[in-house]
């Protein structure tokens, strides 16, 4: 009995498509097609949706890896549709591509099957994919996740094609659609690893002319991203590339913005994160379809062990590198794998159906429980056809900023609808808006001061979400160096900076009053009954609006309010369960002191989140220790964040700093000063650590003149940077310096030194 035989007709290919197909064909495109118009989103929407609507408007370069087949079509479909609305035109080239995506499924499952099962039963597990909740939610906004199922199926039908025929067309094909997933998202190139598996199973290894044809034919793909380059433009709205170069281009291929999301998984995380995606994929297809997909498994591996290995290997090869991509919404990285649970359930039906395909009517029935039991659990969750949650943010972001300003927004999912809306739509022409990653070159070009050049005032990347306006700089200001008015739409419009002893406060302008108003009753009224898709993006966004209510009533003096809200914060907080939605509530609780951080840090702990964001939980834990002088405490946790992962630079920083502080309180100057020279070391654009330094050493025997040399590169140091964040430590040590330089040999006699430490 040889199970591995090609020929075998339990789980084979056809050799052609059977009129009938085509008729399903036809079905499952237009009725995939005709429910996602229906459901999509019909302005923009959260998450990147924003930028991608951008990029394919203007032709722009969006985020890593720069997506140019993805922007080219896009670009191509809009100019189709240009009657309607670019947001929603978007949206629908979503639509298509999911909905052509079902059909290639079809036609994979087709081959497989080879018809041991009615191509109404495969129209059918079609239709289940078109309708799990992953994909239908790919489909109805301006993502990228569809345009990837599409190019992974195509890509695994050739190499199935091939592995049954072993003719050279399907071979080049399938080469060629691996390096179209190369210009597009990465998380479809385990596909790829498929191909030289067929080759192994076949036990018939093409010649060198073909392979080195199956080359070309992955390369040749890869010339679109040829089109960025070609593309760059410094005054695109959309450009994530530095300058027209080809290392900007390989830093925009590789996503070195995003390698702080890559950590190898412990067994924990790894258990947490199956844990997790079966959860989804229970949401996707519901429990009596994902318990079809194991004993698919089994039958496979039983009756055509090589095919199966191949269609396998890449989902399990999915499924490890997106457990090394640690980020919350990693739903759409593993379409690879949903693809393959479809297959499995295929098997299944395959393997079983000759027990009951002699009753006709249980075909029909099968055939309704399986379109009707995915639409009706995913439908209420991906019906945002009414959806205009971003829309609103978006606005109120750009209406509460000041006229003829200058707004620097983060490049999160809340900037990205207000950008939308200023770009393509000119809402708010008046001011400039710029992103500090997506539109960072544009910003550059026309103010190129050096305080804008040092990355620094930016705050490193990635770690908040929807911070909403990061620097607003007024027009009456003045530009060199800038006077950055961190304002905030969430965080509110109270703060105040220095500038050589001169203050400068905005103030909100009179119509603050009514945009209070107006938001108050959104957020009592409309935001209870918004039916929220599960998407914690768009949690999150109602969660901005509960901070601002919160900073509303705060301001007022409204306790009963300031409950209200907040009762309502932590219930969203719970639902998303998102360590990093508990920690931006933290960080809101640290400006505005007005609820205990300590629920939500436990909160989010309660999550059991993977390592790179329990070590953020673990920083702000530090944070909280500190502030409450438990100093022991916080270097504790800080040791725990930094053994998850050694460089991390932040908790090294942090811990050096609370060595520092518990060295000074118990005397050793010693150890707090070399502590303050690591602090220098690890941050050389923050010079506080010198004149922390010269302080100490003006404190022991002998050390004066060291501490006159420490004062004198405190001052070079801030006349490099900034001096309007040390303008007491600059008085301090100017006053300092004089006196020490009129002291003579005696100097080791003087009395110590003993200001307050920076």
């Amino acid at each position: 009995m040889q199970k591995d035989n090609i020929s075998r007709d339990s789980i084979g290919v056809s050799a052609g498509e059977t009129s009938s197909g085509k008729t399903y064909s036809w079905i499952v495109l237009l009725g995939t097609l005709i429910v996602y118009i229906l459901t999509c989103c019909r302005t923009i929407y959260v998450g990147d949706s924003g930028e991608l609507t951008l990029a394919l408007s203007t032709g722009g370069i969006a985020h890593p890896p720069g997506y140019p087949l993805y922007t080219i079509l896009g670009y191509v479909w809009l100019k189709l549709f240009s009657f309607l609305r670019p947001a929603l035109g978007a949206n629908l080239f979503s639509a298509a591509a999911a909905s052509v995506a079902s059909v290639l499924l079809f036609k994979l499952l087709e081959k497989i099957g080879r018809g041991n099962i009615p191509s109404n039963i495969n129209a059918a597990l079609a239709f289940v994919f078109a309708f799990s909740f992953t994909i239908w939610s790919a489909a109805t906004a301006a993502e990228v996740y569809a345009l990837s199922a599409l190019l992974y199926i195509a890509a695994l039908y050739f190499i199935v094609d091939y592995f049954r025929t072993g003719e050279r067309r399907p071979f080049f094909a399938a080469a060629f659609f691996c390096g179209l997933i190369m210009t597009h998202h990465f998380s479809a190139i385990v596909v790829a690893i498929s191909l030289p598996a067929a080759m192994i199973a076949r036990k018939q290894w093409p010649n060198f002319r073909t392979i080195l044809s199956a080359v070309i034919a992955f390369i040749l793909p890869l010339s679109l991203y040829i089109y960025l380059l070609l593309r760059f433009d410094p005054t695109l709205p959309v450009n994530w590339m530095s300058e027209q170069s080809m290392t900007a281009l390989w830093k925009l291929f590789s996503g070195e913005n995003y390698q702080q999301f890559v950590a190898i998984s412990t067994f924990g995380d790894f258990f947490l994160f199956i844990r997790k995606t079966f959860s989804q994929w229970f949401i996707d297809f519901g429990p009596a379809l994902m318990l079809l997909a194991l004993p698919g498994l089994f039958f496979g591996l039983r009756r055509n062990f090589r095919l199966t290995i191949i269609m396998v290997l890449p989902a399990a090869l999915n499924l490890f590198m997106v457990s090394c991509y640690q980020i919350p919404d990693y739903g759409g990285y593993l379409i690879p794998a949903i693809i393959t649970i479809i297959i499995l359930i295929s098997i299944c039906l395959t393997s079983c159906w000759k027990y009951v395909s002699h009753k006709s009517w249980l075909t029909v029935l099968v055939i309704l429980c399986l379109i009707a039991l995915s639409i009706a659990t995913n439908f209420p969750r991906c019906d945002i056809s009414k959806f205009t949650l971003a829309e609103r943010y978006g606005r109120d972001l750009l209406d509460s900023t000041p006229e003829n300003a200058i707004l620097l927004l983060k490049s999160d999912n809340g900037s990205h609808p207000a950008l939308y809306l200023h770009y393509l739509e000119n809402h708010r022409p008046d001011i400039e808006l710029y992103s500090s990653y997506s539109t960072l070159t544009r910003f550059m070009q026309k103010y190129t001061m050096s305080a804008f050049l040092n990355p620094g005032w930016m705050g490193p990347p990635g770690r908040r979400v929807f911070r909403g306006m990061e620097y607003l700089i007024l027009p009456d200001l003045p530009m060199d160096p800038p006077i950055r008015v961190r304002q905030g739409f969430v965080y509110g419009s109270l703060y105040s900076n220095q500038d050589n002893g001169r203050e400068y406060e905005f103030h909100r302008p009179s119509t603050d009053s009514t945009m209070d108003r107006s938001i108050e009753g959104f957020v009592l009224d409309t935001l209870p009954i918004i039916q929220f898709p599960d998407d914690y993006k768009a949690a999150q966004v109602a969660m901005e609006y509960q901070l601002l209510l919160l900073d509303i009533y705060g301001g007022s003096g409204n306790e009963q309010g300031m409950q209200r809200v907040w009762d309502d914060l932590n219930k969203i907080v719970e639902q998303t369960s998102d360590p990093q939605t508990a920690l931006t509530v933290v960080r809101y609780c640290k400006i505005r002191p007005w609820f205990s951080q300590i629920p939500l840090l436990k909160l989010a702990e309660s999550f059991d989140p993977p390592g790179y964001i329990r070590k953020d939980i673990l920083i702000n834990w530090a944070s909280y220790y500190r502030s409450i002088g438990d100093l022991s405490k916080a270097a504790e946790v800080l040791r725990q964040a930094l053994s998850i992962d050694p460089d991390f630079n932040t908790a090294r920083y942090n811990l050096n700093l609370v060595e520092a502080h518990i060295a000074t309180q118990a005397g050793n100057w010693a150890a707090a000063i070399d502590a303050y020279e690591i602090l220098h070391q690890l941050d050389n654009q923050n010079p506080l650590p010198l004149y922390n330094i010269a302080i100490l050493m003006e404190r022991m025997p002998g050390r004066a003149m060291d501490a006159l040399n420490y004062y004198r590169r405190f001052l070079q140091a801030t006349e490099i940077s900034s001096t309007q964040d040390f303008a007491n430590a600059v008085a301090g040590a100017k006053q300092r310096i004089e006196v020490l330089e009129t002291l003579d040999d005696s100097i080791n006699a003087q009395p110590p030194y003993n200001p307050k430490l920076k």
